[in-house]
């Protein structure tokens, strides 16, 4: 396994978080969505509770991206090229502002956020309606900022698979099978993987 990003492919620890960060975005969606019909003594806490994960995942993916700073170029340069190229930093952007903007709203409502029952989220603001209104008002566009990103998202990672066929999906699914001498991970990460495979007594690959 690759822990690293390569010119070439996305490694293991970038799948990851893209790949768990993207689901729980789509049921944080759906359960918002559907928050009329699903019954809200259950619907609401689960909601909340996967938003600050998000919240500290994509803070965590942020953070790993410092570091493993080697990324596949995107293909082209034309309108296709510069619509990732937007559209990638603005989901970014949204999968911390919708969550932080959750918390601040539930916190302006004195609604506290608890982890499944395990611990609770401290508030960030003191009780306000007004503030609270306002905070609704923001988090709800932005989730429909975000449904219209993400369904952006799909749809050029489908065509981009099934009629261009360029491998661009690929790249964020598995990495090849043998890497070529372009697949050498940026010298950010290289200390990184040293610590974790020592510490696992694994290596970086197999």
């Amino acid at each position: 396994m690759i822990i690293a990003s390569t010119n070439n492919s996305y490694g293991a620890v970038a799948r990851l978080f893209h790949w768990g960060i993207a689901l729980l975005i789509i049921a944080l969606l759906a359960s918002g969505l559907l928050a009329d019909v699903l019954p809200k003594s259950t619907n609401i806490p689960i909601h909340k509770a996967l938003g600050i994960i998000v919240l500290a995942l994509t803070v965590g993916r942020l953070a790993w991206w410092a570091v493993d700073r080697a990324r596949p170029a995107e293909t082209g340069h034309d309108l296709r090229a510069w619509t990732a190229w937007i559209t990638m930093p603005l989901l970014l952007a949204l999968s911390l502002i919708q969550p932080l903007s959750g918390w601040l709203m539930s916190s302006a409502a004195g609604k506290p956020i608890t982890l499944f029952g395990l611990a609770t989220v401290p508030p960030l603001l003191q009780p306000d309606k007004g503030l609270a209104h306002l905070l609704k008002e923001i988090h709800e566009t932005s989730a429909f900022i975000l449904l219209a990103l993400l369904a952006l998202h799909i749809a050029g990672a489908i065509y981009h698979h099934f009629v261009l066929k360029d491998g661009v999906m690929a790249r964020m699914v598995s990495h090849p099978c043998k890497p070529s001498s372009e697949d050498e991970p940026s010298p950010e990460i290289k200390p990184v993987i040293k610590v974790c495979c020592g510490s696992c007594g694994g290596k970086a690959t197999d």
